[in-house]
């Protein structure tokens, strides 16, 4: 047994191909050839602290636990072959199609051994160096407008493109002694810590924005999209972030808030002055109603106790017909120009009748109940039934309210 364990150890060591094995029941390592830590960075004397899970995905568990049901079935041969994600020490991912097979040690116990074959996703040929490789994409993140960088978590920067250089005034040479911080006032130092700390293999990404003084004076404000990079163990190791300037946007929000508030001043104003117009107009309009009321029943009272009056008396006196027809005209005319009370009575209580109307004006006049008689050619006691009638339609006939009073302060 001693002889097969050596021999295995000294063909494993001298395999190109990177080569585990583990201990399922556990999730630990046994051993792994120099293969696999020159290709995954880990150290051998490490992985005796490893767990399995330390070199694979958060989200490799249901592949991990599909490899441990295929090995364990007797129907797929103790066997299991596909593309598995591995982390190195960086946390970076590769994906390489993979062999397990397991195995038996003695009393029955069982392990893993795990053959990494080849990358599934190298897409140059083997002889290209890791500078070749990246050239292309180095040319495509320098043809950027965009501001990207990369640095670690105390601000050091590892690296930054064209744009980036040009707007902090950074040359290539200076990449590695450029610190995120030096480029950020120091009023905001405490934000940027506090966004440094923020991110998680949940919510790795995050954004924010900065005022950045220029070096010829003055500040341009930019915003940040950083992607947190994590190593094996979930510790952020660095950040690679992007920036665009949106000072222009600021400006232009910044004028746009401006004016709506130039706009909403103007507009309280505006209501203001209106409201204070709509005020003064009423006020004009009441007194035009007052003033015409008051002409108005300065009309009718000349009419009534300077014209009327004499009128009545001259038609008590001897006339010829024809002086009767000018009198019953002019009488008429004048009626018609006192109106306005008779129409507005009529209109307010259209079921008093006609005799009824004429004895109300005469009672708003101030005539007593003789001179309505006299006037109007009726009896007293006809005065006095249409009184009642008034009464009882005005709806006064259980108040207390003189008549006159009312028909007089009443504004048909």
């Amino acid at each position: 047994m001693e002889w097969e364990r050596l021999l295995f150890r000294t063909l494993a060591d001298a395999s190109p191909q990177p080569l585990v094995v583990t201990d399922p029941e556990r999730s630990r390592f046994y051993y792994v050839n120099p293969a696999w830590e020159l290709r995954f960075g880990w150290k051998r004397e490490e992985v005796g602290t490893l767990n399995l899970p330390d070199c694979y995905p958060r989200g490799s568990a249901r592949i991990l636990a599909e490899i441990a049901a295929s090995v364990s079935s007797p129907s797929a041969a103790n066997r299991w072959e596909g593309v598995l994600e591995v982390l190195d020490v960086q946390g970076q991912s590769h994906f390489l199609r993979t062999r397990v097979r397991a195995l038996r040690k003695p009393r029955g116990k069982k392990i893993l051994a795990w053959v990494l074959i080849h990358d599934e996703h190298e897409e140059f040929p083997r002889d290209k160096s890791p500078s070749q490789k990246e050239e292309p994409y180095r040319q495509v993140v320098e043809s950027q407008d965009e501001l990207i960088c990369r640095f670690l978590p105390d601000g050091t920067i590892t690296f930054f493109n064209g744009a980036f250089g040009s707007h902090f005034g950074l040359r290539p040479g200076e990449r590695t002694a450029a610190n995120l911080f030096s480029l950020v006032p120091a009023e905001e130092h405490q934000r940027l810590r506090a966004f440094l700390n923020s991110p998680s293999p949940d919510f790795p990404s995050f954004t924010r924005e900065y005022r950045i003084p220029q070096p010829g004076g003055g500040f341009r404000w930019l915003q940040w999209t950083d992607r947190a990079i994590f190593d094996a163990k979930g510790r952020i190791c660095g950040f690679q972030s992007v920036g665009r300037d949106i000072t222009e946007q600021r400006i232009t929000e910044e004028v746009l808030r401006e004016a709506r508030r130039e706009l909403l001043l103007a507009v309280r104003e505006r209501t203001r002055q209106l409201e204070e117009a709509n005020t003064a107009l009423k006020v004009l309009l009441n007194k035009r109603d007052e003033d015409e009321i008051q002409l108005r029943e300065s009309i009718l009272s000349n009419i009534r106790k300077l014209v009327l009056p004499n009128l009545e008396r001259l038609m008590l006196t001897r006339l010829d017909e024809k002086q009767t027809a000018y009198l019953h005209l002019i009488r008429s005319n004048l009626e018609e120009v006192s109106s306005p009370f008779l129409r507005g009575l009529s209109l307010s209580f259209p079921h008093l009748s006609p005799m009824e109307t004429q004895v109300a004006a005469l009672i708003a006049d101030g005539r007593q109940n003789k001179e309505i008689a006299s006037l109007l050619g009726i009896s007293l006691n006809t005065v006095l039934t249409h009184r009642y009638h008034l009464r009882e339609k005005l709806g006064l006939k259980k108040a207390k309210v003189n008549l006159q009073s009312f028909l007089k302060t009443r504004r048909f």
